[in-house]
């Protein structure tokens, strides 16, 4: 993307004819790109911006004069302020015209000739953009308060560039092992820090613990657990349709076979009114 130029500040050459491209390449690396905010499409004029300046971030619609048949060049640099104010009751309307900044070594007549076609191509420029279609943001734009940014990346292939860059630096980091480590150290790390735990010593309790734990003490040294039927199926366990045949009674909802041993029944059986069950399965 090459430089957005103020429409009031000409390229750095003298003739735009002859050397107008090298002198905008060359002033383009000298001077700070502009923020391109939009273009305007279908402009016979030329290619038409709505731009930001970089610095200041002052908004502006700048041209490039790049139709087929311009009819004005300006090859003087020069800088121009045109302010009009509304009639009062202690004065009339008043439009006011100066000059900011003009070459050194430009003519009066040049001057003069560059003032009349900038003023006549403006008034094009604000004919383009202000229609009925993009009078409103338009004039959002140039309305806006000045917002000043800071330097960015504002071409497709700086960002292919970058993104190249950061993947080739992150695989080089993935070959080299270093996530590795880290990984490595963190682990080290945390064992260290994690405080030692002592050995709880209480017994170890026995797995497959329903609701309904009774203790049923037959020894002091070596206790014998009972577990009562619970209120709900267990997991798999059939629960319509019991077999007579197969000795399965429905209690609670599931379907159990009674066992030949007695009370207490231990962890692998359960316990109801005093008998041993085991569950039926589907």
């Amino acid at each position: 993307m090459r430089q957005i130029e103020n429409i009031w500040r000409g390229p750095e050459s003298v003739s735009p004819r002859s050397s107008g491209t090298k002198a905008l390449r060359t002033g383009s690396r000298e001077q700070p790109l502009d923020i391109v905010i939009r273009r305007y499409r279908r402009i016979l004029l030329g290619r038409l911006y709505q731009v930001r300046d970089a610095k200041t971030g002052a908004p502006s619609i700048d041209l490039h004069a790049t139709g087929r048949h311009p009819d004005f060049q300006p090859d003087v640099d020069m800088d121009m302020v045109v302010s009009a104010r509304a009639a009062t009751a202690d004065s009339p309307s008043r439009l006011r015209f100066r000059l900011a900044h003009v070459s050194a070594d430009a003519s009066n007549e040049d001057v003069a000739r560059v003032t009349e076609g900038a003023l006549s191509l403006a008034k094009a420029m604000v004919q383009s953009t202000c229609t009925r279609s993009e009078l409103a943001e338009t004039m959002a734009h140039l309305r806006a308060p000045a917002r000043p940014r800071g330097p960015v990346l504002r071409s497709r292939r700086h960002w292919r560039r970058a993104r190249k860059a950061l993947a080739k630096a992150w695989g080089s980091a993935l070959t080299s092992g270093y996530i590795s480590v880290v990984l490595a150290g963190a682990a080290i790390l945390g064992s260290i820090m994690m405080p030692n735990q002592a050995p709880d010593p209480r017994p170890t309790q026995l797995p497959h613990v329903p609701v309904g734990l009774v203790l049923a003490a037959s020894t002091p040294d070596r206790p014998e657990l009972s577990l009562d039927i619970p209120d709900r199926p267990l997991q798999g366990q059939k629960t319509k349709d019991c077999d007579p045949d197969a000795s399965e009674q429905m209690i609670k909802g599931a379907c159990w076979v009674e066992t030949s041993k007695k009370a207490p029944c231990g962890d692998k059986q359960y316990e109801y009114k005093g008998k041993c069950y085991r569950a039926a399965g589907k």
